[in-house]
């Protein structure tokens, strides 16, 4: 039985990325999905038809400066323009426009500080291109919005290839083909 491509992406993601994790901590008790690094998020890219399926992971200190539940209007001011930004996706992600994709659906998933450990945002966005053929690049323009990554570290899958790429804010750049 085959996955689809962005089913294996969303897998291979949630492998490759935990690997660095768990041998931070083998003896942890606690299972980790990815490795929590400040200034680090992690980028799944699936294409699929005409679907672009992007799952970003971060953080939270990565948006706010902070990991902790909010202690005072500020804080929980720039929590409230960090998910209101990261529902933008088409602001923060910028697909090679021959393609024609339209950001189709969004999930977003801040913390909810149920616990005392580490906190991290997930972020779904879904697209819809008239012509993937055409789709040659990824600019991430999530940098700008948020000056606390430092870099992005990002797979990228299609029927054909598997890519992967390290981007940075100044080279936030991934060419597919």
């Amino acid at each position: 039985m085959s996955l689809p491509p962005y089913a294996y992406a969303v897998m291979m993601s949630t492998v490759l990325l935990s690997v660095p994790a768990a041998a931070q901590n083998p003896f942890s008790d606690t299972p980790t999905q990815t490795a929590h690094v400040h200034g680090v998020a992690n980028l799944a890219v699936a294409v699929d038809a005409q679907t672009i399926v992007m799952d970003l992971e971060m953080p939270l200190v990565n948006l706010v400066g902070f990991e902790h539940e909010p202690a005072n209007e500020l804080e929980k001011k720039a929590l409230t323009r960090a998910a209101q930004t990261l529902a933008q996706g088409d602001r923060l992600f910028q697909l090679s426009a021959a393609a024609g994709c339209t950001l189709t659906s969004k999930t977003i998933e801040m913390p909810t500080f149920d616990h005392d450990t580490h906190q991290d945002v997930d972020a779904r966005y879904h697209y819809h291109c008239m012509s993937v053929a055409e789709l040659r690049s990824l600019k991430v323009i999530l940098f700008d919005a948020f000056k606390h990554i430092e870099t992005l570290k990002t797979i990228y899958i299609d029927d054909e290839r598997q890519l992967a790429k390290t981007l940075t804010p100044d080279q936030p750049v991934f060419s597919f083909r």
